[in-house]
């Protein structure tokens, strides 16, 4: 890409596993069901109950509305500048995050607001 851009001003943003929007264009949004947020919504409808995995680890899930945010800052600010700089959007550095934490938001969303098209109670096992 270095090579071939010529004098076009470029960065790379390399996201984590990108979720659901935090606010914008208001909470909970997504236009795909795909990653993470199809995980929290099959579990949120009560249609996975168990996933194999460790619930202690963090698990790196950035909104998707802060993804946004940072590619319209990186392109402001490198609109000028002659390198390729590479920009790691996630928030396990500053704001990990477990898989069981994350669980425990979910579920307590989920049934809190429940959704007339859940098949049952939503809860979740780490097996």
């Amino acid at each position: 890409m270095q090579k071939r851009r010529g004098d076009l001003p470029m960065c790379i943003i390399r996201p984590a596993i990108i979720n659901t929007s935090y606010s914008e264009p208001f909470p909970g949004w997504l236009d795909s069901i795909a990653a993470a947020a199809a995980m929290f919504l099959f579990v949120g409808l009560g249609i996975i109950k168990e996933i194999k995995g460790n619930s202690n680890i963090i698990g790196d899930t950035i909104p998707v509305d802060v993804v946004v945010a940072n590619i319209i800052v990186a392109t402001a600010f490198n609109i000028k500048k002659s390198g390729l700089p590479i920009y790691h959007v996630g928030s396990s550095d500053r704001n990990p995050i477990t898989w069981e934490k994350a669980k425990n938001i979910v579920t307590e969303f989920w049934n809190s607001n429940p959704s007339i098209s859940r098949v049952g109670k939503s809860d979740l096992v780490y097996s």
